[in-house]
């Protein structure tokens, strides 16, 4: 009879114990949505920007090596996420999240422009031909005053 009541009481003990630990595990984990933050920065370099918000609010950021620029914010609590949008819209950015993490990361540019000066044919006869050969996003100017 002692030992069964000894065992209760070992297997009770054993289950708070796992059951607060496991409590204390997901203290730690923060939920980054609904995160509230309160900011005000001058010509702060813009890794350290983001490192300070990891700290602040204990999110998890990762900054790529091609992140760089300068922040000149000031926000009253605003969402973690919106700050972030707009801090890292400003300065060519974005950031992606998964498993809890910010990944912010350098948009690059894939745009480019290009000018062609033509000696044998006229910009407007060719405008059709070379329209095919554009992106989505591309456009094609002809300037006849300069053909």
């Amino acid at each position: 009879m002692k030992w069964l009541k000894f065992l209760l009481v070992v297997s009770i003990g054993v289950v708070l114990i796992t059951g607060a630990s496991s409590l204390n595990w997901a203290a730690q984990t923060t939920p980054i949505k609904g995160k509230v933050i309160s900011l005000d920065f001058k010509d702060a370099p813009l890794s350290d920007v983001l490192r300070i918000i990891s700290v602040k609010t204990g999110i998890n950021i990762i900054i790529g090596p091609r992140v760089k620029g300068i922040v000149n914010a000031r926000f009253e609590n605003i969402p973690v996420l919106r700050a972030l949008d707009i801090i890292l819209e400003t300065n060519n950015c974005k950031y992606e999240i998964k498993d809890n993490i910010i990944k912010v990361k350098a948009i690059v540019s894939l745009l480019k422009e290009k000018t062609f000066s033509l000696r044998y044919a006229l910009a407007a006869s060719l405008k059709d031909s070379v329209s095919s050969l554009l992106s989505p996003q591309g456009s094609l100017v002809t300037s006849p005053e300069n053909n």
